[in-house]
């Protein structure tokens, strides 16, 4: 078998063995490299520390459903920690309160890990976000990391056409945060020296 180099991410992995095991060897691997945040790329310059990414909404309808037009979302950023703490996430109206991303352990084994749906981004990071005491429920949190710096997020909840469970002020089916049955936005992010403001 031929020697591995110090840096088992840049060395050529070409094992000898069986063709399967060895395509399964080379798969896991890449996991390996691409979950760890002292693997096969660095995603440092992404850690917000004591500071904040946030920005606004996407305003088209087309693809926002359930928040408000304007609506701000703050994230907070560990890239250390992807696979334990990787951050927080806050809205401004109130859906998500520096609420905990959540980790999906077995996705570090699906090939969905490797999700990519345009050009420029570096990695799509997904994580589970429950959201508030009203809703109680869990929302898909997709993280972007784009390579000129910028960080885009992805927030999904729900789907239309199922019944609505009583908000907290006894309304069902209605649009905005109290009894939405659904929602969706893409949030556009910018480094902020601040924590979040909400």
């Amino acid at each position: 078998m031929r020697a591995m180099s110090q840096s088992f991410c840049d060395a050529p992995f070409a094992p000898t063995f069986a063709p399967t095991f060895a395509r399964l060897a080379t798969a896991a691997l890449g996991s390996v490299c691409a979950f760890s945040a002292l693997g096969c790329e660095h995603f440092d310059r992404f850690s917000t520390g004591a500071g904040s990414l946030e920005g606004s909404i996407e305003a088209s309808a087309i693809v926002r459903a359930g928040f408000p037009e304007g609506t701000r979302l703050c994230l907070t950023l560990d890239t250390n920690k992807l696979q334990t703490e990787p951050g927080t996430i806050s809205t401004s109206d109130g859906l998500f309160a520096r609420t905990a991303l959540r980790p999906i352990p077995a996705l570090a084994s699906d090939h969905l890990s490797n999700l990519s749906f345009a050009n420029g981004q570096l990695r799509n990071l997904v994580f589970a976000a429950r959201a508030n005491e009203a809703e109680a429920r869990d929302a898909l949190a997709i993280v972007s990391l784009l390579d000129d710096g910028r960080v885009e997020v992805r927030l999904i909840t729900g789907a239309p056409g199922a019944p609505s469970a009583p908000s907290a002020t006894g309304a069902t089916g209605a649009t905005g945060v109290a009894g939405a049955q659904s929602f969706y936005g893409v949030f556009a992010l910018h480094r902020q020296q601040t924590s979040c403001s909400f």
